[in-house]
């Protein structure tokens, strides 16, 4: 599956599991401080992970820069990159 077929979907998962219980409630962007609230609308894919992070507004978009280096810029195979993601999850 191509990752422009998977972005749909993803954001789609992201917003019914939003619902589920988590330890911390996940941060509102109707009630966020502007530039939590400006960080979140321009994510491409809603994930909880991001809802629950901007509670440290100010490591937010330090975080979301980590993650996207990570993604696209480290050196592992895709087979290897998830593998390493489910170990450590």
């Amino acid at each position: 599956m191509q990752l422009s077929t998977l972005v749909p979907q993803a954001a789609s998962i992201a917003r019914e599991n939003r619902r589920l219980m988590a330890r911390l409630p996940y941060v509102d962007p109707t009630t966020a401080p502007e530039r939590v609230r400006e960080t979140l609308a321009g994510l491409a894919v809603p994930l909880n992970i991001f809802y629950m992070m901007a509670h440290a507004e100010t490591n937010l978009r330090s975080l979301l820069r980590l993650g996207g280096t990570i993604l696209s810029k480290q050196q592992l195979s895709d087979r290897l990159r998830e593998l390493a993601i489910l170990r450590i999850a």
